[in-house]
């Protein structure tokens, strides 16, 4: 198993396949970057063998981006084809974004290795909410593409997904399978007494998730704008749990409308920190806007909020 955007086990959808498919009785590999969350370089977890690389962490910016990604590439092609030479590896199982991975598909079929492409999310029309250029966002469209054709299946996270798949690429519909990701069954709000006493005089708003361009985290520093300092509503706490390239900029917004008393930038958390958090708001919220890209997704963290 093969994830560039996050580490392994923070990733829960990639947590859940290996698990599943440790289940199921195969020998699992993943390969991904560090975070401060999984630092170590190599780990045994649960059966599952983990390597993780340095990584390079783009703080926004096209030049950013492509470092990160050249930096990861280098990296995961390099770790793969030792796992190919050294092991005996029967499938690779590689997580988009990005879709750069279609060469190590030609690559593992030369040795009889199967490849399937698991679309997380839509890397073109990310770009192009992220950077407004239409030959990136083609660029992209050509990996995708390629990434599709040179794959032996491919899974999608919902419907929406695959049925675009089929419309752009014309994938059989065979090749292509769903598999939904949510919450695991026991998942629920945690009742933390230090949060319950430290959020007691507020209402507390909650945002769970990443905050890059696309998830348009400045919705939630209007709203507190509007709410706290025009409408005098002062018991209000707007928490943010999560990362991403706009974080820091959000944060100056924020102390430069006067909102450090209510708006709160937690940061990334373990899995029940969340639900600690879950457990003292009063409404949970997700700002995201019509812009091409999140008509597709179908969003973990408001199936969380529902549990």
């Amino acid at each position: 198993l093969i994830v560039q955007n996050n580490s392994f086990p923070f990733d829960k959808r990639v947590l859940r396949e290996a698990h599943s498919l440790k289940e199921a009785g195969h020998n699992i590999f993943v390969i991904c970057p560090q975070s401060d969350h999984d630092k170590k370089q190599n780990e045994f977890l649960n059966g599952i063998s983990v390597r993780r690389y340095k990584d390079y962490v783009a703080k926004g910016g096209m030049w950013g981006y492509i470092f990160e990604y050249v930096n990861s590439m280098i990296r995961i092609y390099t770790l793969s084809l030792f796992a190919i030479l050294k092991n005996k590896i029967d499938i690779i199982h590689v997580a988009n974004p990005p879709d750069f991975f279609w060469p190590l598909a030609i690559i593992s079929h030369l040795f009889r290795v199967k490849f399937i492409y698991d679309q997380h999310d839509l890397a073109p029309e990310m770009s192009f909410i992220k950077f407004k250029s239409h030959p990136i966002k083609n660029m992209l469209f050509l990996n995708e593409r390629l990434s599709v054709k040179y794959s032996d299946a491919i899974i999608t996270a919902n419907g929406a997904l695959k049925e675009r798949l089929i419309k752009l690429w014309h994938v059989n519909d065979k090749k292509c399978t769903v598999v939904y990701n949510g919450p695991p069954e026991d998942f629920g709000p945690i009742q933390n007494p230090e949060l319950i006493e430290k959020y007691k005089n507020f209402r507390v708003i909650l945002y769970i998730g990443l905050m890059t361009v696309n998830d348009n985290i400045e919705v939630i520093i209007k709203a507190a704008d509007k709410l706290v300092n025009k409408n005098n509503i002062k018991d209000l706490k707007f928490i943010l749990v999560g990362d991403g390239d706009v974080r820091e900029k959000m944060e100056k917004r924020s102390e430069k409308l006067s909102l450090t008393d209510n708006v709160e930038f937690v940061g990334l958390v373990n899995y029940d920190r969340v639900k600690e958090f879950i457990g003292v708001a009063d409404v949970c919220i997700a700002p995201d806007k019509p812009n091409g890209l999140n008509e597709y997704l179908t969003l973990v963290k408001i199936l969380e909020y529902m549990k």
